[in-house]
Order: structure tokens, then sequence, then C-alpha cells
């Protein structure tokens, strides 16, 4: 019985000290704090979990009473369903402490504080996705910080977390972990530009794909450690003419790899005949090709069916800090939207306001809001957090209206109406 005895305590030992971790990677800041990287979780389309806790905790815990067990913690895929993340998992000491030798970690420092900015990348430096902004998300009920990681290089050996330093002249500090995933991918085959898609008599032209830049009015290569812009570039047709009756409001990126990231609602620039979308983020540009998934909705120069729209008339135009309430409620594509009032001006917001509750699946939909004043003129709502767009999607909903002076009584007519998609499969191209 004393050898068995022994031999329990043997085996808790050895797995005690394999808990510690002599790989464990730490970063200590100049206020002494010490960020640890305690672990790394991937899961596909489902949750997070990780036990948080003491080393021995982690190690005796079937034989612990329930209060000093580690804590089980649970967080949701932060791509959503039917998509691939990582999550590193981080704790944060109030002071540092010597480090073992075995832990083989330099004492690196930040010029400054808050945590910066952070990035994923492999050992070749290929780097994906807009983690580049990432910060640490703080579980403060839990003592635990993460950082997800929607996409990374997967065609690498390792994966790497990247901090990038404030002052540039002072090298990244990185948290290396071998690569989750490092199964053999195919090669997708690019099509070359400009790539048509056709629907009838409407057809949609990608243009070109852009990536890399690091601003919308120039075509200057991003700062290292600042998320780039990606610029895809559209041109619409209904039949042989130019159309500006539909525009691309959102785009889901994907690569052969299995990464995928989608952007809605983001600048839209348009020069002539040709729209430039443009968002903040990227796929590798190692990738032979990407697929995009652009959605296409009508604007508010376009024609609604009854069955999309209807006319609320001669809706008074309130002063400064008025309003004219409405109420009306109706229904359309099984999407249900009251028009509670026109608001004035207040100090606040600078343009009269169109305001809306909407209830309903709105997936494939869109809402838009077109003025007509008292002397014909035609007016479209945007929204201003998403770039000026005129389509929304939401449940409460704000429509800006740039109304002159003299704009006395409105007709408003809202439409919900349907979106399309068109899939490229495009080589992108450096600025």
């Amino acid at each position: 019985m004393p050898t068995v005895t022994l031999l329990s305590v043997g085996i808790l030992c050895a797995v005690a000290v394999l808990m510690r971790q002599p790989w464990r990677q730490v970063w200590v800041f100049p206020s002494g704090r010490v960020l640890g990287l305690e672990g790394v979780t991937f899961t596909h389309g489902h949750q997070h979990q990780r036990a948080v806790g003491q080393w021995w905790q982690k190690a005796l815990g079937p034989l612990l009473p329930p209060e000093l067990r580690p804590r089980e913690i649970t967080v949701g895929a932060p791509s959503g369903p039917n998509r691939s993340s990582l999550i590193f998992w981080f704790s944060i000491q109030k002071e540092a402490r010597p480090l073992p030798r075995s832990a083989q970690a330099a004492q690196l420092r930040l010029a400054s504080e808050p945590y910066p900015c952070a990035e994923a990348t492999d050992e070749t430096g290929d780097t994906v996705g807009p983690q580049s902004g990432a910060r640490l998300n703080a579980l403060r009920q839990e003592g635990a910080y993460i950082i997800p990681v929607e996409v990374f290089p997967r065609r690498g050996r390792e994966v790497r977390l990247r901090f990038n330093r404030r002052d540039r002249n002072l090298p990244a500090v990185e948290f290396r972990i071998p690569n989750p995933v490092p199964d053999p991918y195919p090669v997708w085959r690019p099509e070359a530009f400009p790539i048509h898609r056709r629907t009838d008599d409407f057809s949609c032209t990608l243009t070109s794909l852009v990536t890399g830049l690091g601003d919308i009015e120039s075509n200057e290569r991003a700062v290292p450690g600042v998320p780039p812009l990606t610029r895809a570039t559209f041109r619409m047709r209904r039949g042989t003419l130019a159309t500006r009756e539909w525009e691309p409001v959102g785009v889901t990126l994907s690569d052969a790899t299995g990464n995928v990231l989608s952007f809605e609602d983001e600048a839209l620039i348009r020069r002539g005949n040709e729209q430039s979308l443009y968002f903040r983020g990227a796929l590798s540009l190692r990738e032979a090709a990407w697929k995009l998934r652009v959605e296409l909705s009508r604007t508010a120069t376009a024609s609604f069916s009854p069955e999309e729209s209807w006319t609320v008339r001669g809706v008074a135009v309130p002063a400064a800090r008025q309003s004219t309430p409405s109420g009306e409620v109706v229904t359309r594509k099984g999407v249900r939207v009251r028009f509670l009032e026109l608001a004035g001006t207040d100090r606040a917001w600078y343009k009269p306001r169109v305001r809306l509750t909407v209830e309903g699946r709105m997936d494939d939909l869109r809402l838009t809001v077109r003025a007509r004043d008292q002397k014909g003129r035609v007016y479209a709502g945007y929204g201003t957090s998403t770039h000026g767009r005129q389509q929304l999607r939401k449940t409460r909903c704000d429509y800006f209206l740039n109304l002159p002076p003299d704009a006395r009584v409105l007709d408003l007519t809202f439409a919900v109406h349907r979106s399309r998609y068109v899939e490229f499969l495009a080589r992108p191209t450096p600025p």
C-alpha cells in the first residue's frame, strides 16, 4: 500500500512539473505586470473552453473540493457558426516575478501602456486578417484575458501573435505556437480581369482587386502593423447602359485554406461608371486567388414595386429640436416597419432624420428611404454609421436627409427589398 501511495504521489508531482509549462511565454510591462500566454484553443464553429487556475489546481482538479478546482471558462466562437477560429488565452500578474531559466523568455519592455495592437502572422512573415487592430479582451469576472483570431496563415509551420511596438524602431514582440491545422490545402485558380457576372439584363463586373492600401485617398502601401485597406472595383450595367440603381454593400472574402472575413456597410467611392468598395482587412497575398461573395442592393433612385414599398404623404418638416410624430405601421416582405417620427435638427444631429423600428428577419433584405419635397426634389436617406449607405439592416434605424432650408413638406417612400449576390474568384494585387 505505501508503494502505491508513493507511486501516486510521484505521478502527481510529475504532472505538476509538466503543468508548470517551462515553455510558457511572457511579456513584462514597465509597470512590472507580466503578460503570460497560458494556452491556445482552436475550434470550428463551436465554443472555446478552457480551465483557468494555478498549476496545482489543474493537476489535482478531480481530487480537490469544488471551491478549489480550476474554473471552466466558455467563450463563444468569435467568427460565428461554421467558421474556425483561434483564441489566445493570457493571464496578467500584478508584479513581475523572477523567471526560471527553463522559461527561456526575454523580459521585453514596452514604450508605454495600454496594451498595443496585435496581428497574426507565420514564420515567413505572411500576415492576414483585420486582427492587427485587435486588443486584449478582459474577462474580468474570470481573471482571464483573450485575443480572438478569426483568420490566420495556415500553410506555415507556426502561428505567431505579434504585438507591434509604438516605437517602430523597436522590434515587435511575438508569441509563437505550432500551426493547429497544418493540412495540405488546394490552390485556387483565379479568373482574369475583368470578371463578368450576368443575370437577365443586369451585369456586374469586377475590374480590379487591390490590397495593402494605406488609405482611400492614395495608392500608397499601408504602414506595417496597421490593418491594410482592400479595394474592389465594380461596374454595373442594365443592358448596355451603366446604372447606379445597384451598388455593392457588403463582401465576404474566403481562401482555399478556410479563412473567411466578412465586411458590411463599408466605404463606397464612385468614379464615373465605376464603384469602388473599400474595407479594412485582407487575406494572404500568397494565396493564388480569393473568393469574393458580394452583396448588391438597390439605391434610393431605383424603382420599387407596391409589394416592396409604401409612401407616407404630407409629412411636415419640423423646426429645430421639434419632431413630426407618425406611428404608422406596415408590413412588407414579412418585415414589420414602424415609422416613428421625422425629427428636426438638434445639438447632437445637424440633419433632419427619419426614425424607424424594424421587426422580423432581415437576412437578405435591406430597407431604403426616399423623400420628395413640395417642389419635386428627391433626397435619399442615409445612415451616418454606414459611410452614407442608403440601405440599412437594423432593428432601429435613423435615416438622415440633406434637406435645403426651403423644404417644407415631404412624401416619404419606404422600401423593403431583397439583395442579390454575385461571386468572383480573383487574384489580389498589391498597390
